[in-house]
């Protein structure tokens, strides 16, 4: 077997390092063990980069975070259908689709427990959501297929944790096989061989499936797709870090400090070398802890004998004309990565119609039905596996549509063709994509060529047409 080795480049983030380099091919198997841990009966394959780190890498960057929910929330929220092949899964031409394969596999997609997430009950959208997660965060995701108590009838799934499980590699003679090892923090370790190789009515052995993206680093486990951009996380992550601490410990590093005495006219000052040192440990000891909430807080204190003592913060920015830059490109090019335009998360003022409905198609076709894809084939594997694995449903597909932007589109167009004219008032229509209202925006305008015919038309002073 050949495969690429990862070797260390750092890409700093606070405290949180991602290393990863490609530099070069080892086939030697030697090679491969030894980066391996290894006992007497099986050796456990090393993930390129380690899951947990990923995942904590995710979840450090807001634009990671934030656009890998937004395309969850969507995959969630498609329509899952079934639809008719034109030939069974053997090939067989199909006239009229079996109609009690149809029942029983929509009987199975609209199960209220269609899955399980550790102890969490999903339906098939959480258990779509909770598939890409995992796959968004570390390129991989692992499904566990259930039976029941006899192990003779296909029950439902579980998805597993990636960061708990790792291939291993057993050798027995001349055989090798590949299983999936994964050590539970709280319930132990387990074992699991690949889906289809668990014999009826075998209530020991566990099976599973892998859904991963694939690349050329590793032929047992995927990348995630944001990868490319670590080190504009890395950018991004540094830059708001300093922004946090500048804002925490210097929000108000510079202070006018003013101490004033009322004294009447022909007399002197009544306060002693001790009154000014207790009013300078006073001021001291509140610009110290004037930090984090309480910063750019003023201090006004009056004491007895007419002694005002005022603390102004002033104003102070940060002066390098770069941040601003910097954060909006890192910004741009995760996006970029991830094949998500920064258009396609709302709508501008001014934006047509054709132009919601090309984001739309570009959003659909770009990412979601590609993000969605490696899911469905997971679904259809176990749809079509005959009994115990699957359902044994081979003249159907499980499919997603994508379409309640499009819907709202068409139903917009759809009404403004029938009316002829503007059907909403400025101001409902901003309500709708989510803007504000403007002056002038609750009259409705409509083109004078759309006057209706019942409408009396004077005539004209001049020629009286």
């Amino acid at each position: 077997m050949r495969r690429i080795a990862g070797e260390a480049v750092a890409a700093a983030v606070g405290s949180r390092e991602l290393e990863f380099r490609v530099e070069g091919m080892t086939i030697s198997p030697e090679t491969e063990q030894s980066r391996a841990a290894s006992t007497a009966n099986y050796t456990l394959i090393p993930w390129p980069l380690d899951p947990e780190k990923l995942i904590d890498y995710w979840y450090g960057n807001p634009w990671l975070a934030a656009v890998g929910n937004l395309i969850a929330d969507a995959l969630a929220g498609a329509s899952i259908e079934l639809s008719a092949r034109e030939s069974s899964t053997d090939g067989t031409p199909l006239s009229e689709p079996s109609q009690d394969e149809y029942r029983r596999g929509i009987q199975w997609l609209t199960r209220s427990n269609f899955a399980m997430d550790g102890v969490s009950p999903l339906d098939v959208h959480g258990f779509i959501r909770s598939v890409f997660t995992a796959l968004d965060q570390t390129g991989n995701a692992f499904v566990e297929t259930l039976r029941n108590m006899a192990a003779n009838e296909f029950h439902g799934l579980s998805v597993l944790l990636p960061q708990f499980v790792r291939y291993e590699v057993t050798k027995a003679g001349q055989q090798t096989t590949i299983n999936l090892y994964q050590m539970d923090p709280y319930l132990g370790e387990f074992r699991y061989v690949q889906f289809g190789r668990r014999d009826k009515g075998n209530a020991e052995t566990r099976e599973f499936l892998h859904v991963r993206h694939t690349n050329t680093v590793s032929s047992f486990y995927g990348l995630p797709a944001w990868l490319p951009a670590r080190d504009s996380v890395a950018v991004d992550n540094s830059h708001r870090t300093y922004l946090k601490g500048f804002f925490t410990n210097h929000a108000a590093p510079r202070w006018m400090i003013t101490i004033t005495e009322e004294i009447p006219e022909g007399g002197s000052s009544s306060a002693t070398e001790d009154d000014l040192e207790k009013i300078y440990q006073l001021v001291k000891n509140y610009l110290g802890a004037n930090k984090g909430d309480m910063a750019g807080r003023n201090l006004v204190l009056q004491y007895p004998g007419g002694i005002k003592v005022e603390a102004t913060p002033l104003d102070i920015k940060i002066e390098d004309p770069t941040f601003k830059e910097t954060s909006r490109n890192a910004r741009d090019e995760i996006l970029a990565v991830r094949h998500v335009s920064l258009i396609d998360l709302g709508l501008p003022e001014g934006g047509y119609r054709a132009t919601a409905e090309t984001q739309s198609g570009n959003f659909r076709q770009q990412v979601l039905e590609p993000s969605l894809a490696p899911i469905l084939r997971l679904l259809n594997e176990v749809l079509h596996a005959p009994a115990p694995y699957g359902l044994g449903i081979t003249q159907w597909d499980v499919t997603a549509k994508f379409e309640r932007v499009e819907d709202l589109l068409k139903k917009f167009e759809a009404l403004f063709k029938a009316t002829g004219v503007p059907f909403l008032k400025p101001n409902e229509a901003r309500q709708i994509i989510g803007y504000e209202a403007v002056d002038g925006g609750d009259d409705v305008y409509i083109p004078s060529s759309s006057t209706p015919m019942s409408v009396n038309i004077p005539e004209s002073p001049i020629d009286g047409n």
